[in-house]
């Protein structure tokens, strides 16, 4: 009998641990680790973006109104192309600032050494040239790199969701510290061919409320969803500043270049 109770025993023991494991959860560094990893490895990236940034001075009261001259609000609605060799990257869409809703192109590309940014705005173009070699394509790796040195404050979602169709892990949290200066420079890097450099941003007190969803078959990122608060420059905090990426497909984009005649008309302003 008393074989007979360690060999059930036995059994129950082994049935416990095999359904444990058949319903282990993931957790927010592992998966964030196989989406930075893959990522990485992706030759390019096709997606769309949008943000909302309203900068507002520091001399008007939280909760007060600011007036046009207080405040700025800008927007961007745009797909966005990027390639890993070379680094460069293509922008279309709109950009809403002043009260209207601009038509709006921006090519990042490597020329003679250099980063040269192409921007199209109301039937003209732009080229500022730059010595720095600047990684035109940091959205491929930027955010899943950042969001992967803070996953011990991160967390996954119990079970699934459908996004556009895909069955994905949706990781959750908000993230707080001065060392999330990579995360906020990754976000403003899509928007700094617009507003110019952040070298004065202020992270002190800034704070990100986190979504990031990451596909369940092949462990890429499908989107993610960053609310930043807290942040400030000299003379100006931002009451809003959010970005969303969605990634529709990676190695799918083969090249970008800056077409001949869009070279011919662009104004250099460096």
């Amino acid at each position: 009998m008393k074989k007979k109770l360690l060999a059930l025993a036995g059994t129950v023991v082994l049935a416990l641990s095999m359904a444990a494991g058949c319903g282990a959860s993931v957790s927010a560094q592992s998966l964030l680790q196989e989406a930075d990893d893959n990522v990485k490895n992706a030759k390019s990236v096709d997606g769309h973006m949008k943000m909302d940034m309203n900068a507002v001075s520091d001399t008007v009261e939280s909760g007060e109104t600011a007036s046009a001259d207080e405040s700025l609000t800008l927007g961007m609605d745009m797909d966005m192309q990027a390639t890993q060799d070379p680094s460069a990257a293509y922008m279309k869409g709109k950009v809403s600032m002043l009260g209207m809703d601009i038509d709006t192109e921006i090519y990042t590309v490597p020329e003679d050494g250099q980063t040269c940014t192409y921007l199209g705005m109301l039937g003209q173009w732009m080229v500022e040239k730059s010595s720095a070699v600047e990684e035109a394509a940091q959205q491929l790796d930027g955010t899943s790199s950042s969001l992967l040195a803070h996953a011990k404050d991160l967390q996954v979602e119990k079970g699934t969701q459908d996004v556009d169709g895909k069955k994905a892990y949706i990781i959750t949290g908000t993230l707080q510290g001065e060392d999330l200066k990579d995360l906020a420079d990754s976000a403003q890097g899509a928007m700094s061919s617009l507003t110019g450099t952040t070298e004065d941003m202020d992270y002190s007190n800034l704070s990100v409320d986190v979504e990031y969803a990451v596909s369940v078959d092949d462990k890429m990122p499908l989107y993610v969803d960053l609310k930043f608060k807290g942040l400030a420059a000299e003379g100006v905090r931002f009451d809003t500043f959010n970005m969303r990426m969605d990634y529709k497909s990676f190695d799918s984009v083969e090249k970008i270049e800056v077409p001949a005649d869009v070279k011919e008309q662009a104004q250099d302003i460096s």
